[in-house]
């Protein structure tokens, strides 16, 4: 039994979900549309009254939390579906390329440090070739792009950046993928060049752990991992070195 109290909660939460839809503008208002990891977010409700979307697939994991959502509906005629499935493993709910779009607000990332390969494989298995899918996130589009398509059958369309996050759409294209292969993408370490480059021109030494937060870490990634976690997650040493930040992305991606 949940013993907290349920209310709706928004991942990146200075996402404004109105400079997505122009991502989707062209997408057919028929096809079945599936939110994976859906929370009790609002994600679902902005695609069906919204953006009109009239078929909407809401999962997750969480029984307490999609009760929440069915009885926010109640008496709503135009429901939204909300069905208690894991989806990193869902086949018994959606089937081999049934979805023509899938929504993503922040889920993928929650899984990078854990079943990211075995959701982004079930993704790609209920889109159908020429299906959609959107990633909105608070990492950064080159490297959702590098990790998704390089051992995915998925091909970036169109993007909407801005400071704290972006939204990716991309397509589904024919192919198959070797589940080994996308995990070694989704594990590689999100340390593009640049970024490597201006860590390296401010670290200098040894830095304390509050100043190796700042510089690790954006505002929008703060806003969801707390200072007091990293310094949980980051162990007895209280000075770092770039090596050991470095070590420290890798290990946690």
């Amino acid at each position: 039994m949940t013993s907290y109290e349920l209310r709706e909660f928004e991942w990146l939460p200075d996402l404004d979900l109105a400079t997505v839809e122009p991502l989707v503008a062209s997408i057919d208002r028929d096809g079945l549309c599936v939110v994976p990891g859906c929370g009790t977010s609002c994600v679902s409700a902005t695609l069906r009254d919204g953006w009109g979307f009239r078929r909407v697939l809401s999962l997750d994991s969480d029984a307490a939390a999609i009760d929440f959502m069915r009885a926010r509906q109640r008496d709503d005629a135009r429901r939204c579906d909300f069905v208690v499935a894991d989806a990193t493993d869902c086949a018994d709910v959606v089937a081999d390329g049934a979805a023509a779009l899938v929504v993503d607000k922040s889920t993928l990332d929650c899984l990078l440090c854990g079943d990211a390969a075995a959701y982004a494989c079930s993704v790609a298995r209920m889109l159908a070739v020429g299906g959609w899918f959107l990633v909105m996130s608070f990492h950064d589009a080159e490297f959702l792009k590098a990790a998704l398509c390089a051992a995915l059958p998925f091909r970036a369309e169109r993007e909407v950046v801005r400071e704290t996050n972006v939204a990716l759409l991309l397509r589904r294209t024919a192919g198959a993928w070797e589940p080994e292969a996308v995990a070694a993408a989704l594990l590689r370490p999100t340390v593009p060049p640049e970024r490597l480059a201006r860590l390296r021109a401010s670290w200098g030494g040894a830095r304390p752990l509050r100043e190796a937060y700042d510089l690790l870490f954006s505002d929008a990634l703060k806003a969801e991992y707390a200072f007091a976690d990293f310094e949980a997650d980051a162990g007895s040493a209280d000075r770092w070195s770039l090596d050991d930040a470095l070590a420290f992305l890798r290990r946690t991606q």
